[in-house]
């Protein structure tokens, strides 16, 4: 399962889906940004996000989520916290008794998207998809299958 957003059914909170997918909390604000960028995610006011805190031994070894011995949310909401970079609430512990049985948490995050530099970053990645761009844009003529999409 990639990294995804996942909409909530209230168009001020979004979901970030995934997390247990990605090895540091790092890595997830990193994969998260060029979603972030240009779409109707963009400086939402509120993210959730949940992770596993006891596996269920019994539930699927290969699951994702149940593969994993740290706590991935805790430390994503930890690492929000280090930066500065927004408040983040979060529930209790409660089983999650209708899949997996794992006992899981769930966070809430308020964004501070300033903190955050979300402007110099967004220009960043505009920069850098205005390379492509132009990089797609700069190939002869006699190769049309690398302009675009691919001619299959």
């Amino acid at each position: 399962m990639p990294l995804e957003i996942k909409a909530t059914g209230c168009c001020g909170m979004f979901e970030l889906n995934g997390i247990s997918t990605v090895k540091t909390p790092e890595e997830v604000i990193d994969q998260f940004w060029p979603k972030w960028f240009g779409s109707v995610w963009e400086k939402k006011p509120f993210l959730l996000f949940s992770g596993v805190t006891k596996p269920n031994p019994a539930a699927d070894k290969y699951n994702h989520a149940n593969c994993r011995s740290d706590n991935y949310g805790q430390a994503l909401a930890d690492y929000i916290r280090s930066k500065g970079w927004g408040e983040v609430v979060e529930t209790g512990e409660r089983a999650n008794t209708s899949y997996m049985g794992n006992i899981m948490k769930v966070w809430v995050w308020a964004p501070d998207w300033d903190r955050m530099g979300y402007d110099q970053r967004t220009t960043a990645e505009k920069e850098r998809r205005q390379r492509l761009a132009d990089l797609n844009n700069d190939v002869p003529s006699s190769s049309p299958q690398l302009r675009g999409s691919p001619r299959w």
